[in-house]
C-alpha cells in the first residue's frame, strides 16, 4: 500500500503512520518500506475468513484510507512494483515498466536507450554486465521482487501511549473552529486502537495558546471521558463537537494535541457463541433480538447520553439504576447518568424477581376498577379487560408503610423509598414514626388492549386493613383490589 510520502524522507508522514497503525490490526508484521507500507498476511488468513475475506477486507481499508495504490505479491518489492503501476497492470512482474521499482527508475533513460522498457527486460542482460555498469544494487532489487534473494525489514511497533500533535497553519480563535484539527487527530487515534485491539475510555485535547497575550495561560487541556470503551471515529468526532460547542478559549491556539492513555477492551456480545457482524443487523427482522443487534443498540444509547450529558449537563440526563432492595417497586432508582460511571450497560435487563421489571413505577399505586364474568371470576379493567400473562408473584412485606406513615400526618407520599427495617411475614416495621403491620400483595404482568403491558397487583382478601391505602379501607373485607403500580415503556 503506498501513501504520499515527503521525498527523501525515510520516516512516514502521519498519514503512513496511520496506515501502518491500520495494517497492525491484520498483522504483527508490518514495515515501512520507501513510500509504502507493506505486511505480510499469510498466517493471518484464518483469523479474517479466509484468504479472499482477507484480501477484500485490505483492498477496502486501503481505500477509505486514501491510499494512491496497492498490490499483492509473493514479495514485499513485487507488491510494490504492482502498487505503483496504473491499473490495469500486467499480472506478471517482468511484464512491469522501469518506474515500478527505485532501484530501475534512476537508471530509466539509460536502460530505454538499450532497448528495455520492463523489467524482464533488464533481468536478460548479462549480470556481471549490469553489476559493472549499473551497480548491485539493481540485481539485488530484482532478485529481491522476483523472490530470488530474501527480504529482511524491520517491523512497526505501536508505542505504549498515543500522542499526537498538529500545528495549526493559522491561529484559531474559537474553540468549534478546532474541529477539522481534532478530526485530523481522532483518524490517527481509531488507527491506533483498531491496532491494539482496544477502545478508548478517556482522552485528553491540549492546546498551546498564542504567545502574544501575555494576560493568558499559555496552554490549556479539556479531558472527555466516554460511557464504555470505543474505538468507533465517528462517535468519537460527534462526542468532540458537542464539546467544542462549550469551550471557550482564553486565547488564539496555534498548536493542539491528543493524549489517550486510558484504553479498555471492547466488550464483546454476550449470550452467544457465535458472534454475528453488526453490519448485518439491519437486514434481517428478528435481528435486533439477536447478541449483535442488542450491542448495536447499546452502542446506540450510551452514544446518545454521552452528548445529552454535555449538551443538557450531567445532573439532567438520568438513568434507571437497580438498588439492593427486595421491593419490586423500591430495587430502582433513577440517577444521574454519568461516562464510566453508573451506566445502563452495569445492569442486565430480563427477568428480575421472577417477574419482568417495568420501566416505569408510579410514586402512588392507582387503583382500577373490576367487572365480574359469567363465571363470577373478578377481571381487573384499564383501557378495556386486562389479560393476566404471569403472575402471581407474592410479596408479604414492607409495601404500604410508608403510606399508612403518610395518611396519619395527612401529607402526600414522596417518590423515594421508605426507610424499614425487614423484618419476617405477619410481623410488624418500622416506618418514619409510626408501626404498620403487613401488607401482602400478589404482583401479575397483564396486558391491556390499548395500554400494552403494565404491572400490577392484587391485595389479598385476608390482608390487614390498617396497612392498605384510605381508598381501600372503605371496600368490604372480603373483596381483593387491583392495582396499577408500574408501566413497561
Amino acid at each position: 500500500m503506498s501513501p504520499r510520502l515527503e521525498a527523501g524522507n525515510d520516516t512516514p508522514l502521519p498519514d503512513a503512520q496511520m496506515l501502518a497503525w491500520w495494517a497492525l490490526g491484520f498483522t504483527p508484521r508490518v514495515a515501512c518500506l520507501e513510500d509504502a507500507v507493506v505486511l505480510e498476511w499469510q498466517a493471518s488468513q484464518r483469523l479474517f475468513g479466509g484468504r479472499r475475506a482477507l484480501m477484500r477486507q485490505l483492498e477496502q481499508g486501503a481505500e477509505q484510507a486514501g491510499c494512491q495504490g496497492w498490490g499483492h505479491a509473493r514479495t514485499a518489492l513485487g507488491a510494490l512494483a504492482l502498487a505503483r503501476t496504473p491499473r490495469p497492470h500486467p499480472r506478471q512482474l517482468d511484464a512491469l515498466p522501469l518506474t515500478s521499482l527505485s532501484a530501475l527508475a534512476t537508471h530509466e533513460a539509460t536502460l530505454s536507450r538499450m532497448g528495455c522498457r520492463t523489467l524482464g527486460d533488464v533481468a536478460r542482460l548479462p549480470r556481471d554486465g549490469v553489476s559493472r555498469r549499473f551497480g548491485a544494487a539493481v540485481l539485488q532489487a530484482l532478485d529481491q521482487a522476483r523472490s530470488v534473494a530474501p527480504e529482511a525489514f524491520t517491523w512497526l511497533s505501536l508505542p505504549p501511549v498515543f500522542d499526537a500533535r498538529l500545528e495549526l497553519p493559522g491561529r484559531v480563535d474559537q474553540a468549534d473552529a478546532l474541529q477539522p484539527a481534532c478530526d485530523w487527530l481522532l483518524a490517527r487515534l481509531g488507527a491506533w486502537l483498531v491496532a491494539r485491539h482496544m477502545g478508548v475510555r478517556s482522552f485528553t485535547l491540549r492546546w498551546q495558546h498564542d504567545g502574544q497575550r501575555r494576560d493568558a495561560a499559555r496552554s490549556g487541556e479539556h479531558t472527555v471521558r466516554l460511557g464504555t470503551a470505543t474505538a468507533d471515529v465517528v462517535r468519537l468526532r460527534r462526542l468532540v463537537a458537542e464539546h467544542l460547542r462549550r469551550l471557550a478559549l482564553l486565547a488564539p491556539v496555534g498548536e493542539i494535541s491528543l493524549h489517550a492513555a486510558d484504553i479498555a477492551p471492547v466488550e464483546a456480545c454476550e449470550d452467544d457463541l457465535f458472534l454475528a457482524h453488526s453490519q448485518d443487523v439491519a437486514w434481517h427482522a428478528d435481528a435486533w433480538q439477536t447478541p449483535a443487534g442488542r450491542r448495536h443498540q447499546h452502542d446506540a444509547l450510551t452514544a446518545l447520553l454521552e452528548r445529552l450529558s454535555v449538551r443538557l449537563g450531567s445532573e439532567r440526563v438520568r438513568t434507571g439504576q437497580l438498588q439492593d432492595d427486595h421491593r419490586l417497586g423500591l430495587d430502582q432508582a433513577w440517577l444521574p447518568w454519568a461516562p464510566q460511571g453508573r451506566s445502563p450497560s452495569s445492569n442486565t435487563p430480563g427477568v428480575h424477581h421472577g417477574l419482568p421489571h417495568p420501566a416505569w413505577v408510579l410514586p402512588v399505586p392507582q387503583p382500577l376498577h373490576t367487572e365480574q364474568d359469567a363465571s363470577g371470576q373478578v377481571h381487573p379493567l384499564y383501557h378495556g379487560r386486562l389479560a393476566l400473562l404471569a403472575g402471581p408473584h407474592r410479596m408479604d412485606t414492607g409495601w404500604w408503610g410508608l403510606d399508612a406513615a403518610n395518611d396519619a400526618i395527612g401529607i402526600a407520599p414522596a417518590p423515594c423509598a421508605p426507610t424499614c427495617q425487614v423484618a419476617e411475614p405477619a410481623a410488624s416495621y418500622d416506618v418514619g414514626q409510626g408501626i404498620t403491620p403487613v401488607a401482602p400483595r400478589d404482583y401479575f404482568l397483564a396486558h391491556s388492549p390499548r395500554a400494552g403491558l403494565l404491572w400490577v397487583f392484587r391485595t389479598r382478601a385476608n390482608a390487614s386493613r390498617d396497612a392498605m391505602p384510605s381508598p381501600v379501607r372503605a371496600m368490604p373485607a372480603e373483596a381483593e383490589a387491583w392495582f396499577l403500580h408500574g408501566l413497561f415503556a
